[in-house]
C-alpha cells in the first residue's frame, strides 16, 4: 500500500530530524480535536537555545504546480479552517507553531503558523518568501529556537 503524501512527508522530516541534538519529535493522530496539527516537537534547553514545545502541521504536493501563480496547496490539499483557526489560538495563547509543506520529493518550506490564514493561497514564490526556513539544518535551528 502506497503511503500519502503527508506520511511521506512526515518519513522525511522525521528522517532528518531523528539524529539531532536536542530534539524530540511525535506524530500525533488525533481523532478527537480537529485542527491539532500533526508534530509535537520538544527541544532541549542548550547554550543556544531555550528549549521549548512547538507544534508542526504537515501539508506535501506531489509536484509544484505548472503555472508559476498557482497557488501550491489551495483550498484542497491546504490547511482547513480548523487548522487555520488552531494556529489562531496558539498565537493567543503565545504557543510556537510551524506549517511544513513539501513540494515534491526535496523541496521543504517551514512556515510560521501565524501564516496560517495565507498558506493556502501561496504560489512557490509566495511560499519561499513566507518561509522562515527550508533546508534541514536551518530547519532545525529554527525548531531548536536557535537564532540564525
Amino acid at each position: 500500500m502506497s503511503r500519502l503524501p503527508e506520511q511521506r512527508l512526515w518519513d522525511r522530516f522525521s528522517a532528518n530530524m531523528r539524529h539531532r541534538p536536542g530534539l524530540r519529535m511525535e506524530r500525533v493522530e488525533n481523532l478527537l480535536a480537529a485542527g491539532f496539527p500533526d508534530v509535537v516537537v520538544m527541544a532541549r534547553r542548550t547554550p543556544l537555545s531555550r528549549g521549548r514545545v512547538a507544534f508542526v502541521e504537515l501539508k506535501m504536493v506531489d509536484a509544484p504546480p505548472r503555472r508559476p501563480t498557482t497557488p501550491v496547496l489551495g483550498e484542497k490539499k491546504g490547511l482547513t479552517q480548523e487548522q487555520r483557526n488552531w494556529h489562531w489560538l496558539a498565537e493567543k495563547f503565545g504557543v510556537q507553531t510551524y506549517i511544513l509543506v513539501g513540494v515534491g520529493s526535496a523541496e521543504n518550506y517551514l512556515l510560521d503558523g501565524r501564516e496560517a490564514d495565507y498558506v493556502n493561497s501561496c504560489d512557490m514564490s509566495h511560499l519561499g518568501a513566507r518561509s522562515s526556513a527550508y533546508l534541514w539544518d536551518d530547519i532545525y535551528k529554527e525548531l531548536m529556537g536557535i537564532e540564525r
